[in-house]
């Protein structure tokens, strides 16, 4: 677990990885004072793609690989580097669930994230929810047939896995007390919910925290939203939603003010050790 400290490294999904490959070549290359011209002569490519390879918008054939290594006279540590995240850009992208583009544009920042804290007011966040809590919230407009409820459900499940795991992203959730007393799809239900809760405490990437009701006043109180940590050299995102609009936030001074106010939920919630313990209290009375 973590408290909010230093995020552990993971394998890069390919958007990630292509961004880390682009910086790790452009560091490479001002090193030995090589610019994007040397690059386009190199490749015999347009400058558009020679751009796109630097900035990391792109995968990198592997001869094209080798040949810009040795443009940029690349040591044995940065040639596996390079060839390390080569092969992670290259993996096919997981499905997805559907919706907007914007929501599209978050998941791919989850996927290169090293890191993901969470605030969350009524509802468990989407990434530790059960399926049987999923359909009741998916369902509960009555403006979706079974079958699309059944398919939004499957997609959570999917991007659940690939991120509350082992070798996922730090995660970080802070829960105000409501989100565990809300009996969503009623108390059996509720009970199983909470209980797994419990169980992803247990991962060494996972923190789960609980603001009791009776802590008071702090910052972050009504507003649910999440921040999206990205590798060093790529910007972090705040991202919230409503009910019918969604914003994903990139300037610098919003996200760090959502940072502050992440840290200060931080600082008026249970300890991990006493959120488990409260959980389970709570789950033994449904």
């Amino acid at each position: 677990m973590t408290e909010g400290g230093q995020m552990t490294s993971r394998r890069p999904a390919p958007a990630g990885a292509k961004l880390q490959l682009g910086s790790l070549l452009a560091e490479l290359a001002e090193a030995v004072g090589r610019g994007r011209a040397d690059v386009r002569r190199a490749l015999n490519c347009s400058e558009p793609k020679a751009r796109k390879i630097m900035s990391g918008l792109v995968s990198v054939d592997p001869e094209d690989l080798v040949t810009l290594l040795d443009l940029f006279e690349a040591d044995d540590a940065a040639r596996a580097k390079a060839a390390e995240l080569a092969a992670a850009a290259q993996r096919r992208s997981p499905r997805t669930p559907g919706g907007s583009p914007l929501r599209a544009r978050v998941y791919k920042f989850e996927e290169s994230a090293i890191g993901i804290s969470s605030y969350a007011t009524e509802l468990i966040p989407g990434l530790l929810q059960i399926e049987d809590y999923a359909e009741q919230l998916f369902g509960a407009s009555g403006e979706r047939t079974p079958a699309q409820v059944k398919k939004l459900v499957a997609a959570r499940r999917e991007r659940s896995a690939r991120l509350v795991s082992p070798d996922g992203p730090q995660l970080h959730f802070v829960l105000g007390e409501g989100a565990i007393h809300w009996q969503v799809g009623g108390p059996k239900t509720m009970a199983k919910q909470l209980l797994r809760l419990i169980e992803l405490q247990d991962l060494p990437t996972v923190t789960i925290q609980v603001v009791p009701f009776a802590s008071g006043v702090h910052a972050a109180l009504g507003y649910a939203f999440t921040l999206l940590l990205q590798p060093a050299e790529q910007q972090d995102r705040a991202y919230f939603e409503s009910l019918f609009a969604s914003k994903l936030i990139h300037d610098k001074a919003t996200v760090d003010g959502y940072r502050r106010r992440f840290a200060q939920a931080v600082e008026h919630a249970l300890t991990p050790n006493d959120t488990s313990d409260y959980l389970a209290t709570v789950a033994a009375r449904l």
